[in-house]
């Protein structure tokens, strides 16, 4: 069952609007993670978004993304080119662990990503693995 969308959800403007509203130069990445986390919990589940909120390249719109994201409806497609683009460690982790591991299709993506040679590609594979 798809999860249901807040009733404020929102375009991704409107989300990076809400991140650009919370950074704070006092910290390194911009915003605060337990300020995305208050966005995601505001914004509730909604897969189009995430998807639009991780084509931005954003660091802290690819968190978001990560908390937004409905498991059921990630697709190995969709897994594959998330894991090809990982940037960092706390992108590669968020993306793994709230939203792969809770994806019936992740089993099948362990084999390939431990195969892989780029670090956090590889590393897709020892975050999600243990969870699921």
């Amino acid at each position: 069952m798809a999860a249901k969308k807040s009733a404020s959800s929102c375009g991704v403007d409107d989300a990076l609007a809400r991140l650009t509203k919370r950074a704070q130069s006092r910290v390194r990445d911009g915003v605060a993670l337990p300020d995305i986390h208050a966005i995601a919990k505001a914004l509730g589940r909604d897969h189009e978004l995430a998807l639009e909120l991780w084509a931005t390249g954003i660091y802290e719109a690819r968190l978001l993304a990560c908390l937004v994201g409905e498991p059921a409806r990630v697709t190995v497609r969709q897994m594959d080119a998330w894991c090809r683009t990982f940037d960092t460690r706390a992108v590669c982790d968020s993306a793994c662990v709230p939203v792969f591991d809770r994806s019936p299709l992740a089993w099948g993506r362990l084999l390939p990503w431990s195969k892989r040679t780029e670090e956090l590609q590889k590393r897709a594979e020892w975050s999600a693995g243990p969870r699921l």
